[in-house]
Order: structure tokens, then sequence, then C-alpha cells
């Protein structure tokens, strides 16, 4: 299995979307599948207008606030483009849009539903745990609280979830 390779554009692109668009770092990366080493990496080669960089250092505080509306408004702008992209593109594979908004507004299946049950009790107890259990320790305690559900189902839902076991307190080993 070999490295994913992007192109100079995509490269380009990514690195556009910080600098010029304000997003950070990790938001672009969640976005685009990118880890943010990557994108630090790009950056760093990215080349910097000097220009720019002393512009932006002279900068006063009411230009500064002038300038993030103005950001803010090419960032909405973009994503307004971006839905418009979607649109085409569904258009060409002849989905309607009442069979988008019927997909989004579906109701839950029996899973999602059981899962969100089940995250309840995970977030239970990882908090009861301060935050330090991971799906291993988690799973044991559902198995001693009666529920019936896999170690791999409850990796899979706190990783979607975002809910990572966070380093202890680390005790010294004495032999």
């Amino acid at each position: 299995m070999g490295k994913s390779r992007y192109t100079d554009e995509f490269k380009k692109e990514a690195v556009t979307q910080i600098v010029e668009r304000g997003y950070s770092v990790r938001e672009v990366g969640e976005r685009l599948g990118v880890s943010t080493h990557s994108l630090y990496k790009w950056l760093k080669a990215a080349p910097r207008n000097p220009k720019s960089i002393k512009a932006e250092q002279q900068m006063s505080a009411q230009e500064k606030e002038i300038q993030r509306p103005q950001s803010e408004l090419r960032r909405v702008t973009e994503e307004r483009d971006i839905l418009k992209k979607a649109a085409a593109f569904f258009a060409n594979l002849k989905v309607h849009r009442s069979g988008i908004y019927a997909w989004l507004n579906k109701p839950k299946s029996a899973r999602q539903i059981e899962d969100e049950r089940i995250l309840k009790q995970i977030k239970h107890f990882w908090d009861e745990s301060d935050k330090v259990y991971g799906s291993p320790r988690i799973f044991e305690d559902l198995r001693e609280s009666g529920e019936v559900c896999g170690l791999n189902r409850v990796a899979r839902i706190m990783r979607e979830n975002k809910i990572q076991a966070e380093i202890g307190l680390k005790m010294r080993r004495y032999k």
C-alpha cells in the first residue's frame, strides 16, 4: 500500500484555503482528508510574497477590523459556489432535488438509535473515568452494566464522536 500522492494544484488550493481564506489547518485537513503534518509542510514550501508580509505587519487595527468581514464574505461566497457545483454534479447524475432532501430527512434507523443510546452510556463511563479510559475499558464497563455490544462497535462509536482516552496519571513502577 503506497502513500497517496497529491497534485501540485491540489496542494496550492489547500494552502490558499489556509493563507488567503482564513481556514485553520485542522479544519482544512479534516475537510480534504489530509494530515495536518502534510499541510504544514506544504505551507512551509509555498512561496511567500514579501510585500504581503510587510503589509500585514503594518496594518492598523481598524484595517484589520474591516478585513475580517471581507474574509468572512469570501468564505461564505466560496461555500455558496461549492453548493452550486454540488447541485450541478447531482444534476449530471440525474438525481432530483426532492430525492436529496428525502435522503437528508429520512428517519433514523434502528442501529442509529441504538448507537445513540450506547453513546450516552459511553460518555457516562468516559466522564466517570476522568476521560482516561479507552475503548477496551469502556467496553468492559458496558459489559459489567449489562449492555450487549461488541468491542469494535464501542471503538467505532468513540471514534466517530472523537472520544479518546487522554493520558492519565503515570505512576512510577518500582522493581
